[in-house]
């Protein structure tokens, strides 16, 4: 609710013509919008992660887990479905960085869920994306046991 009640529309401007890209934005990919609920679950969640998470959580990117969500990464460059985390499990039962089907096993749900200590994203907010948290917990719901793309 804060956040809807600090932006009037999720598209809050038209692309500008800058001497910064290429091309006009118009002939750029547009991602799905995470938060249309008629778009595709998949393609959302993606999306959303690509936004939010990408910039770290690439090759190289400089975040010290070692999967990619950047929208582009093909399946076995992902590295997310069905890994133990390498540091800390926030006490979860058997804990994944995302357990297909169980959304209480994933340690990037639970990250997304505080504004705490090992929160995600880390940076440029005190509030929670509800919205992200629901859209991320259904899309891992959703998974069959053993996705792995």
């Amino acid at each position: 609710d804060e956040i809807a009640k600090l932006t009037t529309t999720r598209l809050q401007r038209e692309p500008v013509t800058s001497p910064m890209l290429a091309f006009s934005g118009e002939r750029y990919r547009k991602f799905v919008d995470p938060y249309d609920k008629s778009a595709d679950l998949t393609a959302r969640a993606r999306a959303y992660l690509h936004a939010n998470c990408a910039q770290c959580r690439v090759d190289a990117g400089g975040g010290n887990a070692l999967f990619n969500v950047d929208i582009n990464a093909k399946a076995d460059k992902i590295k997310l479905f069905d890994v133990k985390p390498v540091h800390h499990t926030y006490k979860l039962n058997d804990a994944r960085l995302v357990a297909p089907g169980a959304p209480n096993r994933s340690v990037l749900l639970y990250r997304m869920t505080h504004r705490d200590a090992g929160c995600m994203p880390p940076l440029a907010t005190s509030i929670v994306d509800k919205e992200a948290v629901e859209l991320i917990r259904e899309w891992i719901q959703k998974m069959p046991a053993g996705k792995d793309d």
